[in-house]
């Protein structure tokens, strides 16, 4: 039971792109942003940098599921 679970689990996180490294692609410009604005002496604010961080991660997520889908008769390694 539990491998089969696990299994079920994989196959959500390889389709939606939790080993990909792209999401710092999508992080990085926005903490840097963030990083700079922050008044001079004091750090960054770690609330906002957590909300950028999930939403990087969540559109890197959208954009691999849809990329999958328009791309399915295309790619025969969809999950």
């Amino acid at each position: 039971m539990y491998e089969i679970l696990l299994s079920e689990y994989f196959c959500f996180a390889y389709c939606y792109c939790v080993f990909c490294p792209g999401t710092w692609l999508l992080f990085l410009p926005s903490a840097w942003s963030i990083t700079l604005a922050t008044p001079s002496g004091q750090l960054p604010d770690v609330g906002l940098l957590t909300v950028f961080a999930l939403g990087a991660f969540m559109m890197r997520s959208a954009g691999c599921t849809i990329n999958d889908m328009w791309d399915k008769d295309f790619d025969i390694h969809v999950c």
